[in-house]
């Protein structure tokens, strides 16, 4: 599993589509955060372990290595995930 422990900035990005089914992230692609633009819930699966629904406010990161984003549960909008 990809773990990041380093504070440094991210090198790469792309914005969570669950327009149709769950965004799954694996090996070296798992985000070190995600970006929550929109207010709402954020449902993740931390990459070792654990289901957990986040209530976030817009303009703030969930600070969690997701390797799973729910589409059911997530009512959060414009997130971006970092890595």
């Amino acid at each position: 599993m990809a773990t990041y422990n380093d504070v440094s900035s991210a090198r790469n990005i792309a914005a969570v589509d669950l327009s149709t089914t769950d965004a799954t992230y694996t090996g070296g692609a798992i985000p070190r955060c995600v970006f929550v633009g929109g207010a709402g819930d954020v449902k993740v699966d931390a990459c070792e372990g654990g289901t957990a629904t986040f209530t976030m406010a817009a303009g703030t990161y969930l600070m969690v290595q997701p390797s799973k984003i729910y589409k059911t549960g997530t009512t959060a909008t414009l997130m971006v995930a970092l890595w």
